[in-house]
């Protein structure tokens, strides 16, 4: 029987510095019907190859950091598989998700199979939601799927408190980490489990930093982003002059923010004569998207970006992990709520300003 090789050299020296390197094959069953599997490493967000598939079969070899986790991903079928590097020798059957050679891949087998089974309840209700042409069967779906989700990142904390210091831990708690609230990751940080330092949870740890700079209670920190001419502005000239001012983040491909944005504007206007100001901050990439999209819905503010998506200034600064998102700042430049959305940011500003 003959198999596809894939060799991968790759180097890690900075993100995975604390560990050391580990030479490793891994053989794999892949599902019926894939041709070719990209091969993702997960602690530095990167494909770092390709491998095709004869006979169902694959073989993958290379080197990086030692417990680094390694995805298979059928992008067609979009289907995934998972293991940990922590040893020379690895397999892992797709189809089952069943992955040998290690103790610690063993149980990592069962926490990937009960995932699979969540994730493929939210996947066949979502399925439904979309096609179904029975309007009442659209809100039965949607629920389900909802509720899966919900199952989902409840199991992955479970998952992360019984392996909170290997390897297993840390791949929960990137999964969950955009659903955490700054206090759960507050009380997770406090407990200072081995896991925190994996690099899968580095990003993790750069969001609650960054969410810790926004925290109530906090100066806003400063940032300098330009507006739709051009011209560099600090969020210091707008913030901390006596008024209220919403820092609101968002972006023109970002439909729940675009839907967001009539409560926004509404609130604008009814207290703007009371000094009530809005920061408008994009995570867009281009220009044109992001000035079409303040016109086409008449957004009468100050707009900054830098243009970088994701890896904008204010991603780093105020640890935004999904938008929309927002920060409520008092006249003095304190923080005093953030993500008011819908009718909490109006209540607020009843309390702020009256009716």
């Amino acid at each position: 029987m003959k198999v596809f090789l894939a060799t991968l050299l790759v180097a890690v020296l900075s993100l995975h510095s604390a560990f050391s390197q580990v030479n490793f094959t891994v053989s794999g069953f892949a599902p019926v019907g894939t041709k070719r599997l990209v091969v993702y490493d997960m602690c530095r967000k990167m494909a770092i190859g390709e491998v095709g598939i004869r006979d169902g079969r694959f073989l993958v070899s290379g080197n990086v950091a030692k417990e680094t986790v390694i995805s298979f991903i059928d992008q067609e079928q979009r289907l995934q598989s998972y293991v940990i590097v922590d040893v020379p020798s690895l397999s892992v059957d797709m189809r089952t998700d069943a992955m040998q050679g290690s103790p610690i891949n063993l149980r990592f087998s069962k926490v990937v199979q009960e995932l699979t089974r969540i994730q493929k309840v939210y996947v066949d209700n979502h399925r439904s939601a979309m096609t179904t042409t029975n309007a009442d069967s659209v809100g039965v779906y949607t629920a389900r799927a909802l509720e899966a989700r919900k199952k989902e990142m409840a199991y992955y904390r479970t998952v992360f408190d019984a392996n909170r210091d290997n390897t297993i831990g840390a791949f929960a708690l990137s999964q969950m980490s955009k659903t955490l609230s700054y206090a759960e990751m507050d009380a997770i940080f406090a407990t200072n489990a081995t896991s925190l330092n994996h690099p899968l949870a580095k990003p993790v740890r750069t969001a609650y930093e960054g969410l810790r700079q926004r925290h109530p209670g906090m100066r806003v920190p400063d940032m300098v982003a330009a507006d739709v001419a051009g011209v560099q502005h600090s969020l210091s000239e707008y913030v901390g002059k006596g008024n209220y001012v919403l820092v609101d983040f968002w972006a023109s491909w970002c439909s729940p923010c675009i839907v967001e944005m009539p409560n926004v504007k509404n609130n604008y206007e009814k207290y703007r004569d009371r000094g009530f100001m809005v920061v408008g901050v994009s995570f867009d990439t281009k220009a044109e998207a992001w000035q079409k999209a303040i016109v086409d819905n008449d957004l009468d503010w100050v707009h900054l970006s830098d243009l970088k998506g994701w890896a904008s200034i204010a991603a780093k600064t105020y640890g935004i992990r999904a938008i929309p998102a927002s920060i409520l700042v008092d006249g003095n430049g304190k923080i005093v709520a953030i993500d008011l959305r819908g009718q909490a940011l109006a209540d607020k500003l009843r309390r702020i300003y009256g009716d």
